[in-house]
């Protein structure tokens, strides 16, 4: 990819956890377009929607509904928007370290600001929900 060194700079971070991870997906390259379409067709043959709203249920019920997470002092808001999740904090040195802390757990999370979030990908199961989720809570029981 070209690029000027004002807009390169921009992607830059001091470590992974400060850079902003962009990964071009298709590019307009014809190859990578047809696996696009061949992708949109499996999506609906799979029927990837219901399964993007049990995910959507499961990180509602895991996250949402939990009391005690919603009521931490650290926490301002706890939501779920189809299979994205997101615990928004006061501020974020909140989060600092988090990232680190996830992946001891076996999980991979990197907050961006006061924002801890995941979006896990489709064919997740319940089972790996949960430990992304109780790894997130986990991070405010310290």
């Amino acid at each position: 990819m070209l690029a000027t060194d004002r807009v390169h700079d921009a992607f830059i971070g001091d470590s992974p956890e400060h850079a902003f991870m962009h990964g071009p997906t298709f590019m307009g390259n014809p190859l990578a377009c047809r696996v696009a379409l061949e992708s949109l067709a499996v999506f609906e043959q799979e029927n990837y929607l219901d399964k993007i709203a049990r995910l959507s249920e499961l990180l509602r019920r895991e996250l949402c509904d939990d009391a005690e997470l919603r009521q931490h002092p650290e926490v301002v808001d706890v939501r779920v928007l189809g299979a994205a999740a997101v615990i928004e904090t006061r501020c974020a040195d909140n989060l600092e370290g988090v990232g680190e802390f996830a992946r001891r757990h076996g999980v991979w999370l990197r907050p961006i600001g006061r924002w801890l979030y995941t979006m896990p990908a489709y064919i997740t199961t319940e089972e790996q929900i949960r430990r992304i989720t109780s790894t997130m809570k986990a991070w405010f029981e310290r």
